[in-house]
């Protein structure tokens, strides 16, 4: 299920950034909670119920024994405790990074629903285990929802490819003010705002398939600037381990 999360694609995109080593431990998503507990991590939110809401990823630092939830979280950890590696924060400015992590998924993804199209690929590389998780916890609605796009003459498939590429483009207009830029968030420098980007990308990617017509026509949009922006990091995107 990693392979399909962006929040997780975040973190090691940002341990690769740092040149940390790292192991990855692959979790079904029934298995995070109880897996969480019993390491200790703090959970990240609560439930509309109260209860406490553990999600991935999450780090433990076996250099310092810590354990660290929440991809922002662990952001911050690792440019505090690995001052003398390559930033992720440019010149320790945070609160940019953190409106545009607030701002980038409700206006690419939510809006519209843009996401339940993803979604929907990514369910079908998921193991039965996790599939019923996630019946259980989003209800029938939800599932039946996003399993009519299943049939690809649903024209509801191109409305929700159009409404990603109207949220796309708002982002491609805001990081085209920046002049004299390699087209990161902070024009040459990059950063965790860019690697925010690229793990979503990837999980487009990996679920949509590299082969797909979908994903062939999205690196076409905003003039190529998303297909430049996964090749400038590539050499960051450690997706196994």
């Amino acid at each position: 299920f990693p392979l399909l999360s962006y929040l997780t694609l975040t973190c090691r995109l940002a341990l690769a950034f740092k040149g940390l080593s790292f192991k990855v431990e692959w979790l079904e998503l029934s298995e995070i909670e109880p897996k969480m507990k019993e390491i200790g991590a703090d959970p990240t939110s609560t439930r509309e119920d109260g209860s406490p809401l553990y999600t991935l990823p999450v780090i433990h630092d076996h250099s310092t024994g810590r354990i660290i939830s929440d991809s922002m979280q662990i952001a911050f950890y690792l440019d505090d405790t690995y001052p003398e590696l390559p930033k992720l924060f440019p010149r320790s400015v945070r609160a940019p990074i953190v409106m545009f992590d607030a701002f980038f998924f409700p206006t690419v993804f939510r809006v519209g629903r843009g996401a339940d199209l993803i979604n929907h690929e990514a369910f079908k590389k998921l193991a039965p285990a996790s599939i019923e998780y996630i019946r259980r916890t989003q209800g029938d609605e939800y599932m039946a929802r996003v399993a009519k796009l299943s049939d690809p003459q649903n024209p509801q498939r191109d409305v929700l490819l159009e409404a990603l590429r109207v949220g796309f483009r708002k982002v491609s207009n805001i990081l085209s003010a920046n002049t004299d830029s390699d087209g990161f968030f902070y024009g040459n420098s990059l950063s965790f705002a860019d690697f925010i980007i690229v793990a979503h990308l990837l999980w487009m990617k990996a679920s949509l398939g590299e082969e797909s017509i979908e994903w062939k026509d999205f690196e076409k949009w905003d003039h190529g600037r998303w297909a430049k922006l996964l090749e400038s990091t590539e050499k960051y995107q450690v997706l196994g381990g």
